[in-house]
């Protein structure tokens, strides 16, 4: 009980390393079949093959950007055109009162409690902080490709004696779970990219494709991946208008704006409760407030893995329970054989 609860107090001081380690877990995890298959494949060591599928993983992650890059300079030459023309407009109204709503506003005001010193300290520690996780990530996946498997031999030599079986049973699954979770997970990711991109391209959004691949590969990300696709979409609707309807374009904007929104609304209130429930074996309403809980308490990267770490956890607590109580932890494997008749019924 004292080492539970040490272990307890140790995870609350540390909580807020334990979403990267989560993050970098389940990368390795997605990443290790690939180490194994090209070790089987070819003559490499196990070091080897988890260095190379982690340079290639690296390179990939920054072939996406990259082949953003094109498009979002575009964008960005001509929102750099429009503001050049504004400036003039912005030093001549600054200094000059304005009103809205009849209350007196001062430009100068505004303008001095938006860059104020504090305020721009304040943005760019949690930008030090944001890029400090990421190295951490960074970092502990490629150190979990490389020796997950002998963290996992080390965790099963703390079990105690005579439960061994208990262990391995209970690994097995939680490993499920999580395949689950990464399979559902790719399915939605899929299903959303689609339909995204479908979406833009009756509404005549150019590189709507792109858009629609874009929407797809951050919708990994609850909530703020696909706010920063909505976002992206709008930066071109709004400069370069839609191929197919007479708009203007910031009414074409708006409209992308509503299109995505009501995407993403069905996805977060429908399609990912219901795909992540039936995989996980979790009520849909369950799935739903696990996901708006763990974004306004913890933040988007416990969002990410909060679904597989509470089934995980109820497998768990549930084998500790009935352990507890002297009961059978698996009382299914008590049950009498099925006739062949009741089975073919």
């Amino acid at each position: 009980v004292i080492a539970l609860l040490l272990l307890a107090g140790l995870v609350y001081y540390a909580r807020e390393l334990l979403s990267p380690l989560l993050i970098a877990a389940l990368i390795a995890y997605v990443l290790d079949p690939a180490v194994g298959e090209l070790t089987r494949r070819t003559r490499l060591k196990h070091r080897a093959a988890a260095s190379l599928v982690y340079l290639l993983f690296l390179a990939v992650m920054a072939a996406i950007p990259a082949a953003l890059a094109p498009m979002m300079y575009t964008q960005l030459a001509a929102i750099s055109f429009d503001l050049s023309r504004m400036q003039e407009l912005i030093e001549a109204l600054i200094g000059q009162p304005l009103a809205q709503l009849g209350l007196p506003l001062e430009l100068d005001t505004m303008l001095d409690a938006l860059f104020d010193p504090q305020r721009i300290f304040g943005v760019l520690q949690v930008a030090t902080a944001n890029i400090a996780w990421i190295l951490v990530i960074l970092v502990t996946t490629y150190y979990f490709l490389l020796d997950g498997t002998r963290l996992l031999v080390w965790l099963f030599r703390l079990v105690p004696p005579g439960f061994e079986a208990d262990a391995l049973r209970l690994y097995r699954q939680v490993r499920v779970i999580w395949q689950s979770y990464l399979r559902g997970q790719l399915l939605l990711m899929i299903v959303m990219g689609i339909t995204t991109g479908i979406s833009m391209a009756v509404i005549g959004l150019p590189d709507a494709l792109l858009i629609g691949i874009l929407t797809g590969a951050l919708d990994v990300i609850p909530s703020v991946g696909p706010a920063i696709a909505m976002v992206i979409s709008a930066a071109v609707a709004l400069y370069q208008g839609s191929t197919l309807l007479p708009l203007p374009a910031p009414w074409f904007a708006l409209l992308v704006v509503i299109v995505f929104t009501a995407i993403q609304t069905a996805e977060n209130v429908w399609l990912r409760p219901r795909i992540f429930g039936q995989r996980l074996q979790l009520h849909p309403a369950v799935v739903f407030v696990a996901i708006v809980g763990a974004l306004a308490l913890a933040g988007v990267l416990v969002a990410l893995v909060i679904v597989p770490l509470f089934s995980s956890a109820a497998v768990i607590g549930h084998y500790l329970y009935r352990r507890i109580l002297g009961l059978e932890p698996w009382p299914e494997d008590n049950l009498p054989e099925m006739s062949s008749a009741e089975v073919e019924e």
